[in-house]
């Protein structure tokens, strides 16, 4: 049993991620930038200690990329890099572990987009090598350096990087309680992390602490009511997000195995558990996004995977056969939801002319259309706003900003809702009697700004595959 074991996993481990790399790199040149890419790599444009809505880390990583040249598929560099790091330390952990990550549908699309929690999915990972390690010996302070460097990288990340101090510290003082303190070591890595992260300190005190305030009105929901209704709907789109094996593992192992791994499993909840809680909380007021739980689930991974791999070696006879299809069923589901998502991605929900969701795109728009069509698009923009010795160009939706002023580099763009400060600490603000041109995309129609009139001809409008965008000529009264 053990060896057919030995011979099956490798073999279906190293065939699905030949698979993931290849539409990786596939979608990488079929797809243009999505709404945070291309904000985080208009970070990489715009250097600084840190940015209005998150830590600077996700923008430093893609300044010699953005530098090489505007191609796309630079931006999928990193995130290709960090997501095949993250695969490969899972899978020294266990080939169960590695094929849960790749049966993943979020985590997937976190290798292709690179945004914050990107960056925190290989970081969770190296900082609970070392907190095993320090807890069984927190003499090392080789290890206490590393564990000060990648929590620093983790504060330099995101925000809720500080959910990995948090886990790191309660394994460590469950380990060696008091004693812990007396550790120099602990000092040092405090340090580290400080020096590391003081740069987001610094940005927001010259900045007013608009960053700290901006992220807790975000994660409060604004003026939502806290409803049981919102987190019974986040937590089915997070079996949706990453699939139900890793529930069914986890599962299985508090039934069966938590006496067997004590500290195993002490290790995975003190990093998984508070912002996996804490997140479905906040999506009890409409504030959680599906993303936000990446992290916490790939520290949760490894039990996962023994309890998988617990049902995997269960019962015998008809009784295994039974149980061995089911996770094979529930992995094909996975792997078919992720096939479809790519192939929906790369051709822009139509396939060979028809769509693929025509009854959802007539009342909620085409959700693919986002990925394509923007680069023209916005190249029309910037040659109207040059015949017409425009200011700017605009959009009514910070959303929708970040696109047009990333393929319309280096024009300003103006977000005219005003949500995001970072356009306007980009961008500046508008002035009394400047001129820009307002674009409308047919996926978000808005009304247009007072003072606005459509261009005619063939300039007024750009009929992409998949969108249309029309051009206004407006003037700040």
């Amino acid at each position: 049993m053990r060896d057919e074991r030995c011979k099956l996993m490798p073999k279906l481990s190293t065939t699905l991620l030949a698979i993931c790399l290849a539409g990786h790199v596939w979608l990488g040149f079929a797809i243009g930038l999505s709404v945070d890419e291309a904000h985080y790599a208009l970070y990489a444009l715009h250097p600084a200690l840190s940015y209005f809505d998150h830590p600077p880390l996700v923008g430093w990583v893609q300044i010699p990329f953005v530098f090489m040249g505007d191609a796309d598929w630079l931006m999928r560099v990193v995130p290709l890099a960090l997501w095949g790091t993250t695969a490969w330390a899972l899978w020294r952990f266990s080939k169960w572990a590695l094929i849960l990550f790749l049966l993943s549908p979020l985590h997937q699309l976190l290798g292709l987009a690179l945004v914050p929690d990107t960056l925190l999915l290989p970081l969770t990972v190296w900082v609970m090598v070392l907190t095993w390690r320090l807890s069984r010996d927190f003499s090392s302070v080789s290890c206490w350096i590393w564990l000060g460097l990648a929590l620093g990288l983790a504060g330099l990340s995101k925000y809720t990087g500080v959910f990995l101090a948090l886990g790191a510290a309660i394994v460590l003082f469950a380990s060696h309680g008091l004693a812990l303190f007396k550790a120099r070591g602990l000092w040092l890595a405090a340090l580290i992390t400080a020096i590391f992260i003081s740069s987001v300190f610094i940005w927001n005190a010259q900045h007013e602490w608009v960053s700290f305030a901006y992220q807790l009105g975000h994660a409060d929901g604004g003026v939502n009511g806290w409803e049981a209704k919102r987190v019974v709907t986040y937590s089915l789109i997070q079996l949706l997000a990453y699939g139900t094996l890793p529930l069914l593992g986890l599962v299985v192992f508090f039934v069966r195995l938590r006496k067997v791994h004590p500290a195993l499993m002490r290790l995975c909840l003190a990093f998984g558990v508070p912002p996996l809680m804490l997140t479905l909380y906040f999506s009890g007021k409409g504030a959680a996004l599906p993303h936000w739980t990446a992290a916490a689930w790939i520290a949760l991974l490894p039990l996962c995977a023994l309890g998988l791999q617990h049902v995997w070696q269960s019962g015998s006879g008809y009784a295994r056969q039974a149980l061995r299809v089911l996770i094979c069923g529930l992995g094909s589901l996975q792997a078919l939801s992720i096939v479809a998502l790519a192939l929906a991605m790369g051709t822009g929900g139509h396939w060979e002319g028809k769509s693929l969701s025509s009854s959802i795109a007539l009342e909620t728009g085409n959700p693919f259309a986002d990925l394509h069509d923007w680069q023209a698009a916005s190249k029309q923009a910037l040659t109207l706003q040059a015949e017409h010795h425009a200011a700017a160009l605009a959009v009514s939706n910070w959303t929708l900003a970040s696109r047009l002023a990333w393929y319309g580099r280096p024009s300003r763009v103006w977000a005219l809702d005003g949500k995001n400060k970072q356009f306007d600490m980009w961008f500046g603000g508008l002035e009394y009697g400047q001129s820009f041109i307002w674009v409308n995309w047919s996926q978000m129609p808005m009304l247009h700004p007072v003072g606005c009139h459509q261009l005619e001809g063939s300039e007024a409008s750009y009929a992409g595959q998949h969108s249309r965008f029309d051009f206004y000529l407006c003037r700040q009264p």
